[in-house]
């Protein structure tokens, strides 16, 4: 009796921890219920309590987003550390793309003065 509440507690939080990726999901790529949910063939109404947690998520439709997404099945079930060092990626790659654009800008100046130099120095 105590393993079965055990089980359905872990149950629970897996569940919980699948939709909160969901809605994670769906919001950090800007959409919206409606296209998901045509996505899955499915009516907004069902997406929306899906999240919520009123409704049943299939195996079948985590494959479906998973493949959406471009990402793999087992991210569903990853504990919160590995989403959170997710996020940090993504945060560190975004702040390298802005240094990549300042070494970029930094370089063309460097260029432009050069340039400069060499069309006063040749009369």
């Amino acid at each position: 009796m105590k393993t079965t509440r055990m089980n359905h507690k872990k149950f629970n939080q897996q569940n919980e921890m699948v939709r909160l990726k969901l809605r994670h999901l769906r919001e950090s790529h800007k959409l919206d219920v409606r296209s998901i949910a045509a996505y899955l063939d499915i009516t907004p109404n069902t997406y929306n309590e899906m999240e919520k947690g009123a409704k049943q998520i299939y195996l079948y439709r985590l494959f479906r987003l998973a493949e959406y997404y471009k990402i793999h099945i087992t991210y569903f079930f990853q504990n919160e550390s590995i989403l959170s060092l997710t996020r940090e990626k993504k945060m560190l790659e975004e702040q390298i793309a802005k240094k990549d654009e300042e070494i970029y800008s930094l370089q063309k100046k460097v260029i432009d003065v050069v340039s400069s130099r060499k069309i006063k120095s040749n009369p």
